[in-house]
């Protein structure tokens, strides 16, 4: 097996290695929005739990709920964080919490 040609539709790793990327790992935020159904719920749970992970957060760390709807068009006007507290007993928040909580817990199972 030698290279590939330039043309062809395979990347090149670092190492000069030839093949497809494998990675088949969904971000935190995908999952989220994927259980929940909305943008909205999903970076409401992240700012709860996991605000470390939102977008800028290492230059500018999320502050309060209002800089939170700052960030992100997905929150209307009329949302407050007494309404987003309500949707944290949804069924389907729940298991959005229930799987980032353990996701967050492996990965301090991992660093020790």
């Amino acid at each position: 097996m030698g290279r590939k040609p330039k043309g062809s539709n395979e990347k090149s790793s670092n190492n000069g290695v030839w093949g497809k990327s494998v990675s088949k790992e969904k971000s935190i935020y995908a999952t989220l929005k994927e259980i929940t159904g909305t943008d909205m719920k999903a970076y409401y749970i992240m700012y709860l739990y996991c605000p470390e992970y939102l977008k800028e957060a290492d230059k500018t760390p999320v502050k309060d709920f209002e800089d939170l709807k700052s960030r992100y068009k997905c929150f209307s006007d009329t949302v407050t964080e007494d309404v987003c507290k309500r949707y944290i007993m949804e069924q389907g928040c729940q298991a959005a919490i229930k799987w980032l909580l353990k996701r967050l817990h492996q990965k301090k199972i991992i660093e020790l």
